[in-house]
């Protein structure tokens, strides 16, 4: 047996409000939020691969920098293992 989508309710601000029941006399608004869901990951991805290739970028350009970096990195993660070992 199919199971029943189960309806809640939440606050939002009227004008909010009225742009979700603008877009629900359109489409189901389970399926513009599924939408929304997706361009916010699809969004979040882009960020994500942006900052990655400033960070290889800085990493070719700059190498001493990007190795002093990984030291202070590496030394800070020692501390914060002996301290939670202690």
């Amino acid at each position: 047996m199919a199971e029943t989508p189960r309806s809640t309710s939440i606050r939002v601000p009227e004008d909010l409000r009225d742009q979700l029941a603008a877009i629900a006399g359109r489409r189901p608004l389970a399926d513009a939020l599924a939408q929304l869901i997706e361009e916010h990951e699809t969004r979040r991805m882009q960020a994500q691969a942006a900052f990655a290739d400033a960070l290889e970028k800085g990493r070719m350009e700059h190498p001493e920098i990007h190795e002093l970096s990984q030291k202070r990195a590496d030394n800070a993660i020692e501390l914060l293992r002996r301290m939670s070992a202690q």
